[in-house]
């Protein structure tokens, strides 16, 4: 109905398996999960805790039982009223910081690029060509993985059909149409542009070369396999730890993320203005400083820059 089209497809996922695990909880536990009390929901997110997830994806979880309440037609009480859950939640936070760290997810960079390059040469096979696109496009176009490659109960957001090049002749921009986002759950899309470059990493030759022999009419996903089926996000990751592994590269801390976060700290240390780092991602907000990985000696180098900047500024 309208009301659980309320949520976008990927949260009705998450809410359904938070509640499925508040349910199971409370039958271990022989509490009853109507209505909702504080004491039950401060030892669900003590048990949530012992479970090891972090405080984000207990707050999750809390969200998903809220909805629940929501969606029982119960009276629902604000979490804000509750103070002794709110002192639960800061020492699971608290706890959580003494704790072992977690892994970062680290960055694509042009270096790791050329690494993939050689270990993906996309003369050598179909599936090749396939990976080094979809890691090009991905990493030039600031994209989610999700939103060129499908994942569980969601198609890839890009199609075949969106795909425009300005120059069949001399082609040195391609647009994409990105047909749905996380930060657009109503459809209204949005373009990404891929430029030329003079350099093994350009997304524009990998691209055409990649629907040069592409399998099938150019409708449906951009990205697919030989047999016509989308490549998944998955297959793609567990390739991509595998090709990592071969250039001798410790896998553990990539994930398809990492090649939007890569492209923000690339960006970044090439000196792409914030305006224009925020527009190639798509980020309304800010939050694409969060990406942003700056080494030690990065901002260590600030202080000299500000320094050789006195007497050279405006005195206003």
């Amino acid at each position: 109905g309208l009301f659980e089209q309320g949520l976008a497809s990927s949260s009705n996922r998450t809410y359904s398996s938070a509640k499925s695990c508040y349910f199971k909880f409370c039958r271990d536990a022989n509490l009853s999960p109507y209505p909702l009390s504080q004491g039950t929901i401060c030892l669900f997110a003590a048990f949530l805790a012992q479970r090891g997830l972090s405080p984000g994806s207990i707050s999750t979880y809390l969200s998903a039982v809220r909805h629940l309440d929501i969606q029982s037609s119960a009276s629902t009480t604000p979490r804000s009223a509750w103070p002794y859950l709110q002192y639960v939640l800061r020492g699971i936070k608290r706890s959580s910081q003494g704790g072992p760290l977690q892994r970062a997810r680290l960055p694509i960079t042009p270096a790791i690029l050329h690494q993939l390059h050689l270990v993906w040469d996309p003369r050598s096979s179909f599936l090749h060509l396939l990976l080094w696109t979809t890691a090009s496009v991905a990493f030039f176009g600031f994209l989610r993985l999700g939103e060129v490659t499908a994942t569980p109960g969601s198609p890839p957001s890009i199609l075949a059909e969106s795909v425009a090049i300005d120059s069949h002749q001399s082609p040195s921009i391609i647009r994409l149409t990105v047909s749905r986002s996380k930060t657009d759950q109503f459809g209204k899309g949005a373009w990404v542009v891929l430029g030329k470059t003079d350099d093994d990493l350009c997304p524009v030759s990998a691209l055409l070369a990649y629907l040069a022999r592409r399998p099938g009419p150019r409708v449906g996903p951009l990205l697919i396999q030989e047999d016509g089926q989308p490549l998944t996000r998955d297959f793609f990751v567990h390739l991509l730890k595998e090709a990592l592994g071969r250039c001798g590269i410790d896998s553990g801390g990539y994930s398809g993320h990492s090649f939007r976060i890569g492209a923000a700290t690339s960006a970044a240390q090439a000196g792409v203005p914030d305006h224009i780092i925020k527009a190639m991602g798509r980020w309304e907000s800010e939050a694409y400083q969060t990406y942003i990985r700056s080494s030690p000696s990065t901002l260590a180098a600030v202080a000299s820059s500000l320094a050789g900047s006195i007497g050279r500024g405006t005195i206003f």
